[in-house]
């Protein structure tokens, strides 16, 4: 196929230079110039030829591949027409403008701000010219542009320099932005969960705090040690609850009266710490172990008969 016309220079001699028609260059305008792409098509005489078309790169490139028509795509678009945004831009690059693909700002532009590394045009939603939706929020991150701390999250994704971290309350829920938790479990309290609650002891690290259980009887108030769980007891009261008379004490609610066993008629001088009840001989009854029991006699330091 002819595509120019020939023209003889030189004095000493002829050298053949072509007239080349638009998109071809060489001296026999056997080239495609910039901007155009060399197309092989077949002929009504199933013949292939080849001829120089435009490239066509969405007006992203000013030029192509001379060979394979791929675009080197500008403007932040990619593929082989400068067909799709960037990864990082979204927008319809069809547009052919130069500011058809913008950054994506997930939900900020600066880099620690922006989350996802990808979005997309809002497909759902076409009627709100340039809405985008970001196609990879982190871990943690919730909403359109991770603009939002997820459920167990919290922070400001918004403002420079936040993001979002997970709430520490030992896995309960916490204020989206302050952090601050909504509901502690195991009986614990505190911003971050961080002590037990009033009149309870234990561990709030691992969610385990108790009640107290002071006995109202032997203690000094409802309040104990808030890792022993000890009450405070009042004289002759032992016991983490303070619900036992000390020794040589008996009968709580009598507030631990000495023992008074007799002498005689019980085993030692010990009552029981709780009830006060001594520890009589064979035969012997009594609070106190001061008595015979019904149908015995001979009170003595051997029992009763």
């Amino acid at each position: 196929m002819s595509y120019g016309n020939e023209e003889l220079t030189y004095e000493s001699g002829t050298v053949e230079k072509c007239s080349c028609p638009s998109g071809y260059t060489g001296l026999s305008c056997e080239s495609c110039s910039f901007g155009y792409v060399r197309i092989f098509a077949n002929t009504s005489e199933n013949e292939e030829e080849s001829y120089c078309g435009k490239c066509d790169c969405n007006g992203h490139s000013a030029t192509c591949n001379a060979d394979t028509g791929e675009c080197f795509c500008e403007h932040n678009t990619i593929g082989e027409k400068c067909e799709r945004c960037a990864v990082g831009f979204y927008g319809n690059p069809l547009r052919s403008t130069i500011g058809d693909c913008k950054k994506c700002a997930c939900p900020m532009e600066n880099i620690e701000n922006n989350f996802s590394p990808s979005c997309q045009l809002d497909y759902f939603n076409l009627a709100n010219e340039g809405g985008y939706v970001c196609t990879q929020c982190p871990k943690g991150y919730t909403g359109d542009h991770c603009e939002i701390c997820d459920d167990g999250y919290f922070g400001d994704p918004l403002e420079i320099g936040n993001s979002c971290r997970p709430c520490d309350c030992s896995g309960g829920p916490c204020d989206r932005r302050t952090g601050q938790c909504l509901a502690c479990k195991g009986n614990t309290e505190g911003w971050k969960c961080e002590r037990c609650k009033s009149d309870h002891y234990g561990d709030p690290a691992a969610s385990n705090c108790k009640a107290c259980e002071c006995d109202p009887l032997g203690s000094e108030s409802k309040q104990c040690d808030n890792v022993s769980g000890q009450c405070t007891c009042k004289g002759r009261f032992i016991g983490r609850t303070c619900d036992q008379c000390e020794l040589g004490f008996g009968n709580v609610t009598a507030l631990c009266p000495p023992c008074s066993c007799n002498s005689i008629g019980s085993r030692s001088g010990i009552c029981d710490h709780h009830t006060g009840i001594c520890d009589c001989l064979p035969g012997v009854d009594g609070f106190h172990c001061d008595a015979c029991q019904n149908l015995h006699w001979g009170f003595s330091t051997s029992g009763c008969q």
